[in-house]
């Protein structure tokens, strides 16, 4: 696999591949969180990449922001939306935010 882009997605039994769901969804797919998946970074003892910790850090943040606060003074909006190639308004960043979340953080399965 070349990039983060050829994965496949199952989406309701369906298998996508991602660029296609991205795009569905307008999402960017030429942004600086896909290319941030090729910079390796390790956490603790366990392996991760630069993209993975953004969207971490930006789920925490956008989270914050839409309650009403400034998660620092250097923080803005419009770094996050041009990170990830997403537009619209509080909610919606919020929403796109939490989708790349279940797209590209493994997700154990607990019962």
């Amino acid at each position: 696999m070349n990039t983060i882009l050829e994965r496949k997605v199952d989406i309701e039994g369906e298998i996508f591949p991602l660029e296609f769901v991205l795009k569905q969804l307008k999402i960017g797919t030429d942004t600086q969180f896909i290319a941030d998946f090729e910079h390796s970074l390790k956490i603790n003892t366990s392996n991760s990449n630069r993209a993975m910790w953004n969207l971490i850090c930006s789920k925490r943040d956008v989270k914050l922001w839409q309650m009403g606060m400034k998660p620092n003074r250097h923080w803005k909006i419009t770094d996050v939306k041009n990170y990830f190639g997403i537009k619209g308004n509080k909610d919606a960043i919020v929403d796109k935010i939490e989708l790349l979340c279940e797209l590209f953080i493994p997700q154990s399965n607990e019962g």
